[in-house]
């Protein structure tokens, strides 16, 4: 089987979990014996762009014909049998998918995020979710706040983008939401049920955990929809900062806010981005790990990490996390300060109530997140039968 897997690499500046998914999806289906074929782009191109390129840049969320150029050259060299897409913004654009379909190859699109019913992916704003713009088709109400990048000019571009390329994506045989909260917005948005599909994220086992922590750990980006601003007020009200270190590692507009706080706070350790051993090591010190999203979070990667590595989650009651966090594996609270500061408290009053839930967070990984329980190859397989 040939599989070439399309994605548009988010900017160094903004790590991402979807870089790392598709660098893990990759590499698993190598092992599994599949011929693959990379087309991508990076974010971090732009910078480098000629004046007249960044000039054309608004017209490329809606059809970039470099990249078509580039695509159908791929296409007729490689063959592939499905093409398998992530994400094609802001430079390549959704005009791939009938150039796929033409080739003939199945088409397969992970959706990480709200890209397709929200011009910004996050149905949030002001601080607060929003959802004006999935049920219409022109998306408006994103152009008229600005919601892409804060800005109405590269809102319109997006919105028009998405106005512009719903038949293109109509063309998508197989649409892999990375959780339910994600496929009923593709619902929603007029996608037919039987095109969707539950494929969460996953991640290969660390193996055996290591003994249970002391402290209270967050791993992800530093901004307002993942709720950092909520953590650094419930930490400074919770009764744990006189016992024990909360460690932030991430980076993203809310940096400086981070920074702050551990200067002003000894209890607070902020380690920015760190690689991938670092993160462990962070995980493996915590007894705790707190993920106060804002947003309907889709799935993140670091809440299934700690899961692998047998930490509890303190974890918002919206998006994806009341599917998989409760009472045998974490705590589920409304992402407000003190209600967020009362659960890591809660956390903390029985050792023993913390080391079984630690266990319960482990087989909540073996029983629903190991690569083996959702294999892409088998998805592939269903589209050629």
């Amino acid at each position: 089987m040939r599989v070439l897997v399309v994605h548009n690499r988010y900017s160094s500046a903004s790590p991402s979990g979807e870089n790392r998914v598709v660098d893990d999806d990759v590499k698993r289906l190598r092992d599994d014996g599949v011929e693959i074929e990379t087309y991508e782009r990076d974010s971090d191109e732009i910078a480098e762009f000629s004046i007249a390129r960044k000039v054309e840049l608004p017209l490329r969320p809606t059809y970039s014909y470099e990249d078509a150029k580039r695509f159908r050259a791929v296409l007729e060299r490689f063959g592939p049998d499905v093409v398998h897409i992530h994400n094609v913004f802001p430079l390549i654009s959704p005009a791939i998918i009938p150039l796929a379909k033409q080739a003939g190859a199945a088409t397969v699109q992970t959706v990480h995020n709200y890209r397709h019913v929200c011009p910004a992916g996050t149905l949030f704003r002001d601080g607060r979710p929003c959802e004006q713009c999935v049920t219409t088709r022109t998306a408006w109400p994103a152009v008229v706040h600005g919601c892409y990048r804060d800005s109405r000019a590269a809102s319109v571009s997006m919105s028009l983008s998405r106005t512009l390329s719903a038949r293109r994506w109509d063309a998508i045989d197989r649409f892999l939401a990375v959780s339910e909260v994600v496929a009923e917005r593709l619902r929603d948005f007029g996608v037919p049920k039987e095109r969707i599909a539950i494929h969460p994220n996953v991640l290969a086992d660390p193996g055996e955990p290591p003994a249970l922590g002391h402290n209270v750990a967050y791993i992800g980006r530093l901004c307002n929809e993942k709720g950092t601003s909520v953590l650094l007020d419930a930490w400074s009200n919770s009764h744990q900062r006189k016992k024990r270190k909360l460690h932030i590692a991430g980076g993203g507009p809310l940096e400086q806010l981070v920074r702050a706080a551990a200067d002003a706070d000894p209890s607070v350790v902020f380690h920015g981005l760190v690689p991938e051993h670092k993160i462990d090591e962070l995980l493996a010190d915590a007894a705790l790990v707190v993920a106060p999203s804002v947003w309907l979070d889709p799935d993140p990667l670091s809440a299934i990490r700690a899961l692998a590595l047998g930490r509890p989650l303190v974890a918002s009651n919206r998006g994806a996390f009341p599917s998989y966090v409760n009472d045998t594996n974490g705590w589920l609270t409304v992402p407000e300060p003190a209600a967020l500061a009362k659960a890591i408290d809660a956390a903390f009053e029985s050792r023993p109530e913390l080391e079984r839930r630690s266990a319960g967070a482990r087989q909540t990984y073996l029983q629903g997140r190991t690569p083996s329980r959702h294999r892409l190859i088998d998805v592939y397989s269903s589209l050629a039968t």
